[in-house]
């Protein structure tokens, strides 16, 4: 509200994260608002301790816990393929490579080697330049943008730029298809990350050796693979 900053105490702070608790966000998203006051604290350089070491804050679960079975994955694909050939695609290469969302939105047509079966990944989440094989299936799939401009996305948004957020088809069919009716718990949820989950998951189960996992998810820390 009002307030100069150095007047906020750890009550108000308790009383925001109690609000932000009765809309129902996640503890991860509950922690980033609160951080956010922490950086604003410490770039004001305030000659007072930061209320905020009097909060409690949980660690987030976020890791999810379900994958697609295979049979879920061939009835998500044929219906989002008469729904949507752009959020059939981009399903489909997250489930045939793990790529992450914000990867795919990014790949232009520069960024795809038909020569050598690869794919730079130009906007990784770790910022460090990266590449993801295709499969045969995923070369089919991306052929259909062999001519396009050098320097365009790959999949566009209504506006022709980058597409920004995943689909609402992609969030509907889900719905329909009825994989997450009855699932609270945010952590068993089916979303579009866990096709990257389910990625790793089938890696895992057809017995890949941990370390090609780990490589194929491009996990920096194979502790991150390890619990596939």
């Amino acid at each position: 509200g009002s307030k100069r900053i150095d007047e906020i105490t750890s009550f108000h702070l308790r009383k925001f994260k109690t609000a932000l608790e009765g809309k129902g966000l996640a503890h991860g998203t509950i922690n980033h608002c609160l951080q956010i006051f922490r950086q604003i604290w410490s770039h004001a350089k305030i000659d007072k301790v930061c209320p905020l070491r009097e909060i409690k804050i949980k660690t987030p679960k976020n890791a999810r816990e379900r994958f697609y079975s295979h049979e879920q994955a061939r009835e998500l694909l044929g219906a989002l393929k008469g729904r949507s050939l752009q959020t059939h695609d981009m399903t489909l290469l997250s489930l045939l490579s793990g790529m992450r969302f914000k990867e795919i939105a990014g790949i232009k047509r520069r960024d795809l080697n038909f020569e050598h079966d690869i794919i730079y990944v130009a906007d990784p989440k770790n910022d460090q330049p990266d590449i993801v094989y295709m499969t045969d299936e995923v070369r089919g799939m991306l052929n259909k943008y062999k001519d396009i401009p050098i320097d365009e996305y790959i999949f566009k948004s209504r506006s022709d730029g980058r597409v920004n957020e995943v689909s609402h088809t992609f969030e509907t069919v889900v719905e329909e298809l009825g994989y997450n009716k009855g699932v609270t718990d945010r952590r068993f949820k089916l979303t579009f990350h866990s096709l990257r989950h389910t990625y790793a998951s089938w890696l895992a189960m057809q017995g890949e050796p941990i370390q090609v996992i780990q490589q194929l998810m491009r996990h920096k820390d194979i502790k991150q693979t390890m619990r596939y």
